[in-house]
């Protein structure tokens, strides 16, 4: 005997028909559509102003390619085959070049890791080997680097940090972009109409030392290169009021002996003896703070 046939209710019928369903799910993917291009939009220029993220100044960058490529090198936005560079655009040349000529003064400080060493450091990193003076031309205010093609992302992050951060010290509005590939640009080098000649000091007090350079490492790991003094006791001392040392250039038989130590066996961290003339009371800023250095 067969089993009863099962009943099944039929559904119950909506308000919209299968046209309007089709219609109304049409609509939502092509809202959908549009957002996610509008994503991908979003997502491009927040990786363009991605190098501008540490910057607690706002700042306008339009042009410059920040991509990665291989081996995380930077893309070149300069010339192609000749360097690297920033534009500067402002409706104050004259401000915005003063600013980047200061940022000039600290690009070279600036490392393939996208830190800004101090002036007295010689970082193992690689850092820029040329920056330019600063040129103007009607397109604005143009820098170049010469960073033999290892400008990585973090070293050009840096740079625009640096270059914001001087824009926003003399209160400068700028586009900072690319420089396009016009000769023009490089024609004329920028001369502050508000630079007042400064006499050149007096000379400071000098003497000849026989000294060495080392490389020494501070307390936190950073590199720089400190002198040793050569003694009248064929020691080799920090301290110069310790030193063998001339008021005039120094002798033959002064000369010779340096040969001599330049032919003993020396570590890889320490130079070739030399005779030279320094300042007696060298400028602040040379070396690291007193804190940070070591006996190493």
């Amino acid at each position: 005997m067969a089993a009863p046939a099962r009943m099944t209710p039929a559904p119950a019928r909506s308000g919209f028909s299968m046209g309007a369903r089709f219609l109304l799910l049409s609509l939502v993917c092509l809202s959908l559509m549009i957002l996610d291009h509008r994503d991908q939009h979003v997502e491009k220029v927040r990786g363009v102003l991605s190098v501008v993220d540490e910057s607690p100044f706002e700042i306008v960058l339009y042009g410059v390619d920040f991509s990665e490529r291989r081996h995380q090198r930077l893309a070149r936005i300069f010339r192609p085959n000749v360097a690297d560079g920033l534009l500067v655009v402002s409706p104050d040349r004259d401000r915005a070049c003063r600013a980047l000529a200061k940022a000039a003064d600290r690009f070279g400080l600036v490392t393939e890791t996208g830190r800004e060493a101090d002036e007295w450091e010689m970082p193992d990193e690689y850092t820029p080997n040329y920056v330019s003076d600063v040129y103007v031309s009607a397109a604005g205010a143009a820098i170049e680097l010469d960073t033999k093609g290892e400008l990585t992302a973090a070293m050009g992050k840096r740079l625009v940090w640096v270059l914001s951060e001087e824009l926003q010290r003399v209160n400068a509005t700028a586009l900072i972009t690319a420089p396009p590939q016009d000769d023009a640009l490089w024609a004329t080098t920028w001369v502050d109409p508000e630079a007042q000649p400064v006499p050149a000091p007096p000379d400071p007090p000098r003497a000849w030392f026989l000294v060495r350079s080392v490389r020494r490492r501070t307390s936190d790991g950073r590199s720089y290169f400190d002198n040793e003094f050569r003694t009248e006791a064929g020691d080799w001392v920090r301290d110069s009021d310790l030193a063998i040392r001339r008021d005039s250039p120094p002798t033959e038989a002064d000369i010779q002996t340096c040969v001599q130590l330049r032919e003993e066996p020396r570590s890889e961290r320490h130079g070739q003896p030399t005779w030279v003339q320094l300042m007696l009371d060298p400028p602040a800023g040379t070396m690291p703070p007193p804190q940070l250095m070591t006996d190493d």
